[in-house]
């Protein structure tokens, strides 16, 4: 079953909002849909330019290469593969045409052609656009490539680039079978597409749409069309320029795609870089933003202190402690000040042998400041336990651990330079 053209026309005038006038704006489509080309260059602005890029250009014949739009935005339609944006595929095509290879050393010269063209005259160069809106990109290729399709969108993109992605999804996980059966519309599971965004780097994602009903039904699984939203600029060195702010509410706790957690009315503490995204969509307007009453010069600042308390005290943003906190040891390796403690917790039988054990951290800090705090909480959590042990972990084997088990860091691990 392939899915008609007009499946997504109702939703182009939501998803283009996240161009804006003066963009680069990538447009990817596996099919042909009405009026997407033209409201985006509507957008545009007379500096703006659309890059509509396909496997077939002449799904995009309702405009043409080079054409100006209504408000004097400009429009190129280039050859090219979702799961390779850098490869230029009428490049290709006309490098086979004129010298097919015949040996295995001819195919290793195309080979390497290809990798030159791709390294040194790339189709869509790293952070070369502002936004990207994807229709029906993933579904048009093989499962194992999705990942990859949504990998190199977030190349192209700059950052603090914008990506609006239309698709098609299931209420409930599909079988193998299902998923890999090319009747089948749908791509992902509701929130297994919304974690493999997640998983490609991007943050702030919001679901700007979910159809109420489905469009269709397969073995009892319904699909429904889904508009996701998401930004790419959440990298970058953290330092320390004394900067909070209050999240706003109504939540009563929130957690973000760097795993800070943020109580509703708290005066959080964030390094510049964090600061500084709060500060743009999709978060803008949901904080107060505390300032340093003494500002630190970016190149003043110091590496973020990953010990340093979710609180920002307003000592710290009245600048009443900073001469204290300032001088603090910077964290390295085997400083008694990166000590932190998690509890243990066993259940023995009768005869002393070991039936359970398990581990207890702080819910929100994943380690407790002290091992009184350690031994309290995991009495009062487990109180049918036998043994209760306090055990001193360092934070940096706690980051370790994360990133051992694939947990990206909530600030980086301080470092001597900015760069």
């Amino acid at each position: 079953m392939s899915v008609p053209t007009h499946t997504y026309d109702s939703l182009i005038p939501i998803g283009i909002e996240v161009v804006e006038e003066g963009d680069v704006a990538l447009i990817l489509s596996a099919t042909k849909v009405s009026g997407l080309v033209e409201q985006v260059m509507s957008r545009l602005g007379e500096s703006g330019l659309a890059l509509a890029v396909g496997p077939n250009p002449s799904q995009f014949s309702s405009c043409c290469a080079g054409t100006e739009g209504e408000n004097g935005s400009q429009l190129k339609v280039l050859q090219g593969s979702f799961t390779d944006l850098a490869l230029n595929l009428t490049d290709m095509e006309a490098r086979l045409a004129q010298s097919p290879p015949k040996t295995l050393a001819e195919l290793r010269d195309l080979e390497q052609a290809t990798e030159d063209q791709r390294l040194s005259d790339p189709l869509l160069h790293s952070a070369s656009v502002d936004s990207v809106i994807a229709v029906g990109v993933l579904r048009s290729v093989a499962v194992e490539d999705r990942m990859g399709v949504l990998s190199e969108i977030y190349r192209v993109l700059k950052k603090g680039g914008t990506l609006a992605l239309l698709e098609i999804v299931s209420d409930e996980p599909m079988s193998d079978r299902l998923l890999r059966n090319s009747d089948t519309p749908g791509v992902f599971q509701e929130l297994e597409l919304l974690e493999a965004v997640e998983d490609a780097k991007f943050h702030g994602i919001s679901l700007s749409h979910l159809d109420h009903g489905p469009m269709d039904s397969i073995e009892g699984t319904d699909f429904r069309r889904i508009l996701l939203k998401a930004h790419k600029g959440k990298e970058g060195m953290c330092v320390e320029r004394y900067q909070g702010v209050i999240y706003r509410g109504p939540w009563k706790l929130v957690e973000d795609d760097d795993g800070h957690v943020l109580k509703r009315g708290q005066r959080f503490a964030v390094c510049d870089k964090t600061f500084n995204i709060y500060k743009k969509p999709p978060y803008a307007g949901q904080f107060l933003y505390l300032e340093p009453e003494v500002e630190v010069p970016f190149d003043q600042a110091k590496p973020w202190d990953v010990r340093h308390p979710a609180e920002r005290p307003p000592s710290e943003t009245k600048g009443t402690s900073i001469a204290r906190v300032s001088s603090a040891a910077p964290y390295a390796p085997g400083n008694d000040g990166g000590q932190t403690f998690i509890a243990i917790v066993e259940w023995r039988k009768p005869d002393g042998s070991l039936s359970r054990r398990a581990k207890v951290a702080h819910r929100y800090r994943g380690y407790f400041e002290s091992e009184t705090e350690a031994l309290d909480t995991a009495r009062k959590a487990f109180p049918d336990a036998s043994r209760y042990n306090a055990v001193a972990v360092s934070l940096e084997e706690l980051a370790a651990r994360s990133q051992r088990a694939g947990r990206a860091l909530a600030c980086p691990v301080p470092v001597a330079s900015h760069n």
